[in-house]
Parts: C-alpha cells; sequence; structure tokens
C-alpha cells in the first residue's frame, strides 16, 4: 500500500510538468496571435487617418485658391489661418509617424494622441470654413417697394 501511495504521489508530481510544455505553446501562440491583431488594427488606422491628412491637403489647397482672389488685409488674415491649419495637420502627421515607430502593443495610447490632433484640426477648418463663408458672403438684399 505504501508503494502505491508513493508511486500516486509521483505521478501527480510528474503529470503538471508533461502539460507545462502544451500550455506554454498555447499562450505564446495567443500572444502572437494578439500581437497579429493589434499590429493589423494600428495599420489600418494609419491607413485611415492618412487618407484624412490627404483630404485636408485637399481642402486646404482650395482654400488657398480661394484666398488668391481677396484682397488686403482679409487675405492676409485668411493666408495666416491656413498657415495655423497647415501646422496642425504636420503635428498630426508627425504624431502619426511616431505612433509607426512604437511596439505594436502601445500604439493604443498614442491614439489618443492623434486623435485630439485630428479633432483640434477638424475644428479648426470649420471654425475658418464658416468665418470664410460669414466674409465672403454678398449682402443681403432689402425688398424696396
Amino acid at each position: 500500500m505504501k508503494i502505491t501511495f508513493s508511486m500516486l504521489l509521483a505521478f501527480l508530481l510528474v503529470a503538471p510538468g508533461c502539460n507545462s510544455s502544451n500550455s506554454t505553446k498555447a499562450a505564446s501562440e495567443e500572444r502572437d496571435n494578439v500581437r497579429e491583431s493589434l499590429k493589423q488594427q494600428r495599420d489600418e488606422y494609419i491607413k485611415m487617418t492618412r487618407a484624412m491628412l490627404d483630404d485636408v491637403d485637399q481642402k486646404l489647397d482650395g482654400l488657398d485658391q480661394r484666398v488668391s482672389a481677396m484682397k488686403g488685409a482679409a487675405q492676409t488674415d485668411f493666408k495666416n489661418v491656413i498657415a495655423r491649419l497647415r501646422d496642425q495637420r504636420k503635428i498630426v502627421a508627425d504624431r502619426l509617424a511616431d505612433m509607426e515607430k512604437v511596439n505594436v502593443e502601445s500604439w493604443t495610447t498614442m491614439k489618443q494622441e492623434v486623435d485630439s490632433a485630428l479633432e483640434e484640426l477638424e475644428r479648426s477648418y470649420d471654425q475658418l470654413g464658416a468665418t470664410y463663408e460669414h466674409a465672403t458672403a454678398p449682402p443681403a438684399k432689402t425688398r424696396s417697394r
């Protein structure tokens, strides 16, 4: 009986060790899958954000063309605002480039910075659009009777 108990105890001590290589392999595969998923998410986010920056570039080029038709102080003011928008756009692009350089597990922490800079750029563009429309709108016609 003592021998049977000793053999059972020895088996119970050895058996978990045999299974550990399988669980280590599974954990490694899981880690690889998570890393690949994060990389794919990051790459798609970068692609989407670059497309948004391309759209911003087109909008700014269009504003440059409109501003060239303006004269005097209004033209100077709008050129300055467009230059600030281009600076904001560069900040987004720089943060996006930084995001590409960090390891794939930590890109999500930088995503908030890029999102915030992009939102600020969009807000500034919208403000310029509203100001531009207001500044260039033809005066309202009054009806004379």
